[in-house]
């Protein structure tokens, strides 16, 4: 990359060496590099220097890299930040977008080229923010709704970049998991044979001595014991590969073409097995009608499931008792000829500029409690995608309804 004018990069890293080899390589790149070896030694630096880009670490003494996000955002909203952290930390990096962070990469850095590719995208960004808002001050008789237009636009292309990098961050975190799970899935085969082995002789030693206990346990309840344990070794491995598999398709989205057709209450069936101890753990009061005689659906059943586990969680999430009532409807909409979901909960419910906003991506009302905002985007992502629709209907102290709307499939006329 050719420099004519050097730009500035700041790096703020606790880390000596993370911060001389990233010096060192941005250095011979043609950038003039400054660092600091803390937030708030990083912050005095940006002050003082307005540099073009920040890279900063999230883990920190002094002052954490989330503070630097939020300072550097407020002051200079059109300088870039970029964060750096450890491998997988998907929440860290969610929360630093949210505060104002523009890319993130993860550390170690072992190929500079993509960090190198990062700062080049993030620079061309900003110069078109900059032009953008040059355009926009110099059009002084632009009328009020053009404005609202640009500005509603330039928040799309925002969002957009946003859930990329979460995409990204996604297929890591699927690789990371993948690894150790084989282990797990291998292991407990392995150790189901060993114990079907074992099993015949410890039987015949419990029967030469009385009282013979295993773990603290009398023998007679070892075999029933080590088989629950043993299967549910086995599903929770299962159900990691199905999160991994998930996983990739945010990553790749599209990847997983629609089904000629498939069970609409069978899905629903899935979610709510998938749900069992969650609903049991949040309500005394779930409520399951499948409609009878149901067309099968256009679309993908897994991905179907994923919406309903989501919606059905947020339904549950939002009971103030365990007699409040969360209710899972399937019907089909003679009007329109589409199958319909729905999915009701007697919660706290919605004010109305909460609902318009409940399907934006990184928008939640829960973020105090960790909520990412981008359950309920991609939910409807995928519904569209589907060709359906996904709508909310809530009142503040009456609850929400959320309803989901998919085609059915078409039926072939047959030759006579």
């Amino acid at each position: 990359m050719d420099h004519t004018i050097s730009q500035t990069i700041l790096i703020i890293d606790d880390e000596y060496y993370v911060r001389d080899s990233m010096a060192a390589y941005l250095d011979d790149m043609g950038y003039r590099v400054l660092s600091a070896e803390n937030g708030r030694a990083g912050v005095e630096l940006f002050r003082h220097e307005a540099p073009d880009i920040v890279l900063t670490d999230l883990r920190m003494p002094v002052m954490d890299g989330f503070g630097v996000v939020r300072t550097v955002h407020a002051e200079a909203p059109f300088t870039p930040i970029v964060v750096v952290s450890g491998m997988g930390a998907v929440d860290e990096a969610i929360r630093a977008l949210n505060l104002g962070a523009w890319d993130y990469v993860s550390k170690p850095i072992l190929h500079f080229e993509e960090l190198k590719i990062t700062l080049e995208r993030v620079l061309e960004r900003a110069r078109l923010l900059q032009e953008n808002l040059a355009y926009q001050q110099n059009l002084e008789k632009l009328v009020e709704e053009r404005t609202r237009q640009v500005q509603a636009s330039q928040s799309r292309l925002i969002q957009a970049h946003k859930l990329a990098s979460i995409g990204m961050l996604a297929s890591g975190v699927a690789h990371e998991i993948n690894n150790p799970n084989n282990y797990i899935a291998f292991n407990s085969d392995l150790l189901t044979g060993i114990w079907n082995d074992a099993l015949p002789v410890l039987s015949v030693h419990a029967d030469d001595h009385p009282g013979f206990t295993l773990g603290g346990l009398p023998f007679d309840e070892i075999p029933a014991t080590t088989e629950r344990l043993l299967n549910g070794l086995a599903d929770g491995s299962r159900r990691i590969s199905t999160i991994v598999s998930q996983l990739k398709q945010y990553a790749r989205p599209g990847s997983d073409a629609c089904q000629p057709g498939f069970d609409v209450n069978r899905a629903v069936t899935n979610a709510v097995v998938l749900l069992d101890h969650h609903i049991r753990r949040q309500t005394d009061a779930f409520r399951l009608e499948l409609g009878n005689d149901l067309p099968p659906a256009q679309g993908a059943p897994q991905q179907i499931e994923q919406v309903l586990i989501n919606l059905i969680t947020n339904a549950l999430q939002a009971l103030s008792g365990r007699e409040r009532e969360v209710s899972v409807i399937t019907f089909r909409d003679s009007g329109s000829g589409e199958i319909v979901i729905e999915v009701a909960d007697q919660g706290q419910g919605m004010a109305p500029q909460t609902l318009l906003r409940l399907k934006e991506p990184f928008f939640s009302t829960r973020q105090e409690a960790g909520g990412t905002g981008l359950g309920l985007s991609i939910s409807d992502s995928i519904i569209q995608e589907h060709g359906g629709t996904l709508t909310f209907e809530s009142e503040p102290g009456k609850g929400t309804r959320a309803v989901v709307r998919l085609k059915e499939v078409e039926r072939r006329r047959s030759s006579v």
